[in-house]
């Protein structure tokens, strides 16, 4: 405990080059658990375009497959459930439909592309010419995936940083509230590297708990967060109060 408390007494800063660190291996984690769950995508994509190939556009309406009623899917991962497929309905036999309660999905028709979701419908029209035949496009869905891995890494670093640094803050304020309890003195820099590292301590736990299917909630979080940092800050020196001149 004396180690801890003098490295975060010593040190410098606010703590932020630590949470870089943490934020890229999270990201990491992140990035691999989400390439190993689409080793099979390219694969998975092909199949959806097999079941959906050729299309030809000319002058924003689809000419090839014609007057057809047909149904697609793709799995959004290896053995989905119903929830975890992709619903692509294809109708070229006319060139509207009706909206209003379609379930979420891809709804093509001859002339426009319509996507769903539980909250809106986006409608896209054809305007112009294009042809996509049948062929094999695993290559390009490998591309795709490659990219895909580079965007989830990025945004996984990006946006783990900025809640760890905005918890951060938060419990620097609650180590504010906890120092004047205690009747500690710290400052703002000593109170951020004291919530950064216990931030980071407490992850790290929660996350090996888990692998031993042990949950940790909000508030169990919160409650042992406050707990580390009171006994951290309760070992410093305390506050001495001023001596009354003798009159």
């Amino acid at each position: 405990m004396d180690k801890l408390l003098n490295h975060i007494k010593e040190s410098t800063g606010i703590g932020a080059l630590y949470l870089l660190i943490f934020s890229c291996f999270a990201a990491f984690v992140i990035t691999f658990l989400f390439r190993q769950s689409q080793v099979n995508l390219p694969e998975r994509l092909q199949d959806t375009a097999d079941q959906i190939l050729p299309i030809q556009i000319r002058d924003g309406h689809i000419v090839e497959p014609d007057n057809i009623v047909k149904n697609a899917t793709f799995n959004i991962f290896d053995n989905a459930s119903y929830n975890e497929r992709l619903k692509i309905h294809i109708d070229t036999t006319t060139d509207s439909i009706n909206t209003a309660k379609l379930r979420p999905g891809i709804y093509i028709t001859r002339t426009a592309l319509h996507l769903v979701d539980s909250r809106q419908v986006k409608t896209t029209y054809f305007t112009n010419s294009l042809d996509i035949p049948a062929g094999d496009y695993r290559p390009l869905f490998e591309q795709i995936l490659d990219y895909a891995v580079i965007v989830v890494f990025l945004f996984s670093f990006m946006g783990f940083f900025f809640y760890c640094f905005i918890a951060c803050l938060f419990y620097a304020g609650c180590g504010a509230i906890l120092s004047k309890i205690l009747k500690r003195t710290t400052d703002f820099d000593f109170r951020m590297r004291l919530s950064v590292i216990c931030w980071i301590g407490l992850k790290v736990l929660i996350f090996l708990l888990s692998l031993m299917k042990i949950y940790v909630g909000g508030l169990g979080s919160f409650a042992a967060m406050i707990a580390a940092m009171a006994i951290i800050i309760g070992q410093l020196p305390q506050e001495e109060k001023p001596q009354e001149e003798n009159k």
